[in-house]
């Protein structure tokens, strides 16, 4: 999914929050690849997908409890 903001129109507002929330992304796809060891198992699991064992979102969302954004 891509998104496409114009900055210009936010006024700058939700410019540090993107910014933000692409460093959270990051930070779950590098604990991913972290711990990883060879070629990933990724499997379909009720709509979502895991990876390696462990869903992305859920790391996502615990992160995002984490540090209150």
């Amino acid at each position: 999914m891509k998104v496409y903001l114009d900055f210009k129109s936010l006024n700058g507002v939700w410019y540090p929050l993107t910014h933000l929330v692409a460093t959270l992304y990051a930070s779950v796809s590098a604990s991913f690849v972290i711990e990883q060891e060879g070629l990933p198992l990724i499997e379909p699991d009720g709509g979502s997908w895991k990876w390696n064992g462990d869903f992305p979102q859920r790391r996502l969302l615990d992160l995002r409890n984490r540090t209150g954004h």
